[in-house]
């Protein structure tokens, strides 16, 4: 009856020891750029970017065009091409898929207030600054 025991104890020890054995999955890109939390994403079809939300008070949008030299260029650093500014208080959700405008996002957080935001493409925007034409892309 011992030897039974024995043997139904074996195959949980290799079970162990294969989960031991599990191999990580290196991240293919790290965004860091805000200051605080990250609470929430959205990935944007229309774009082909992500919008990021934060603690920090922002929404900052990610271009996946051309990443990989992006990516290579900045050291390994990917910087969003665009903060977006407006709550005063930390962000804690972000969602989107207008089904008539596919470029909009909608963050909430603390201040109990709902922004929508009509999102620029990379080439609507100035990389060292504001925007070309000075638009605010809050529309509520």
């Amino acid at each position: 009856m011992e030897e039974e025991r024995k043997v139904a104890a074996a195959p949980a020890s290799e079970i162990e020891k294969s989960n031991v054995m599990k191999k990580e999955i290196p991240a293919k890109y790290i965004m860091r750029s805000h200051m605080d939390i990250v609470r929430g994403i959205q990935f944007v079809p229309e774009l082909d970017a992500i919008a990021s939300v934060s603690e920090d008070c922002t929404v900052k949008l990610w271009s996946f065009k051309n990443i990989d030299s992006n990516y290579a260029e900045n050291d390994g650093n990917l910087d969003p091409y665009i903060t977006l500014r407006g709550h005063t208080g930390p962000l804690f959700s972000v969602t989107g898929g207008h089904p008539k405008n596919k470029r909009v996002i909608f963050t909430a957080g603390s201040e109990g207030v709902i922004r929508v935001w009509n999102l620029p493409a990379l080439n609507e925007v100035n990389q060292y600054g504001d925007t070309y034409d000075g638009r605010n892309y809050c529309i509520g």
